[in-house]
């Protein structure tokens, strides 16, 4: 009946991608136990849809930095140089420029200063989410 149920959404709205979203909650659980679900949707929801990353306890914070691209990171480092060492820009030219286009979002809020510094705040639970685009992401880690 659910598979009805997710068919029948998928008609009406293709774009939200019900049946995707079933049978990913479905694997998850069948792999990982009910427990997880939970905590892979919200993962999930911090990848793609912009959640704020407070809303993500330290636990979810870690899980999402084993299924993201990760990095260390310290207070004090330049945005720009970590740009680069994160791999969403492959030089500090390429970084400028996209931090010029608006995009780049430190746990989403766009910036274009090339100078700003990392602090305490930009990692509310130890970690932060730098994205370039909405596609590609990396999940910063304080070292």
């Amino acid at each position: 009946m659910e598979i009805d149920a997710a068919l029948e959404l998928h008609r009406r709205k293709p774009k939200e991608r019900h049946g995707q979203q079933l049978l990913a909650r479905e694997v998850t659980k069948l792999v990982h136990g009910e427990g997880e679900v939970a905590k892979a949707e919200k993962v999930s929801q911090m990848l793609f849809n912009d959640v704020g990353i407070v809303e993500l306890s330290a636990s979810e914070g870690e899980s999402l930095a084993k299924v993201a691209p990760s990095t260390q990171v310290k207070i004090g480092d330049i945005l720009l140089d970590t740009i680069v060492s994160s791999g969403l820009a492959s030089s500090k030219r390429e970084a400028r420029q996209f931090l010029e286009e608006k995009a780049i979002s430190l746990n989403g809020e766009v910036t274009k200063d090339e100078k700003r510094k990392l602090s305490e705040e930009d990692f509310p639970n130890g970690f932060a989410l730098l994205k370039r685009g909405k596609k590609y992401v990396c999940v910063l880690s304080l070292r």
